[in-house]
């Protein structure tokens, strides 16, 4: 099966994802059509289907040699889920390292094997996660979390991380500018939109409500 790479995207951050496309010139992108995030999330899980993927949001900025390292990390181990995100201070002292899926978070980068993509769209309209979807109307990384628990999967943090946010304020809101991995090291500024002086610069984009998502898939 073809490895699908796919961002999830606002049209604000158009200039972004065409840096994106410069250096990952087969993404294909997911634009959120309703001020929904997850909604945007689950067409971008539908979207990759059974297929294996790298999905990406549109407020990253990549590692030189991005995708080569990725494809690395893949061809090692195809069929685990990758992070390539991460925050966590044990990235410093522990490095690369499994950690039980029931801990997953930060939905900037991450690889999804074979099949699982699909299997996360359909939990969300599952009886595990029908009682948490409300409180966290937003938190598809708490569903994946719920989901790789129930089935004991476990998901390998790459350390250092091969992307890391823009600082800019958060498109869903309540949620700090300044969500950095700890280990990320250079920064791959070819055609990016801004300076690292100028990275605040929309800081006006509106935000995405968090009213409890509906499926759209028929819009």
């Amino acid at each position: 099966m073809p490895l699908r790479w796919i961002v999830r995207a606002v049209p604000e951050r158009k200039p972004v994802i065409e840096y994106l496309q410069y250096h990952i010139p087969q993404l294909e992108v997911v634009w959120d059509k309703h001020r929904d995030g997850m909604e945007t999330f689950l067409r971008a899980m539908d979207t990759a289907g059974d297929d294996p993927a790298v999905h990406l949001e549109d407020d990253c900025i990549l590692a030189k040699r991005f995708t080569q390292l990725m494809l690395n990390e893949i061809h090692k181990k195809p069929n685990d889920i990758i992070q390539a995100f991460s925050r966590s201070k044990y990235d410093i002292t522990d490095g690369s390292r499994y950690r039980g899926g029931g801990h997953f978070s930060c939905t900037v980068c991450f690889y999804t094997p074979r099949g699982l993509s699909a299997e996360i769209a359909s939990f969300y309209d599952s009886p595990d996660w029908a009682e948490t979807r409300n409180i966290h109307p937003t938190g598809w990384d708490y569903m994946m979390a719920a989901l790789f628990a129930k089935k004991r999967l476990n998901y390998w943090i790459r350390v250092p991380s091969l992307v890391d946010h823009i600082i800019q304020p958060s498109q869903i809101g309540g949620r700090s500018a300044r969500r950095l991995s700890t280990t990320f090291k250079s920064p791959d500024y070819r055609n990016y939109p801004h300076t690292p002086q100028e990275q605040l610069s929309d800081s006006r984009l509106p935000l995405h409500g968090v009213k409890p998502t509906r499926r759209k898939s028929e819009q």
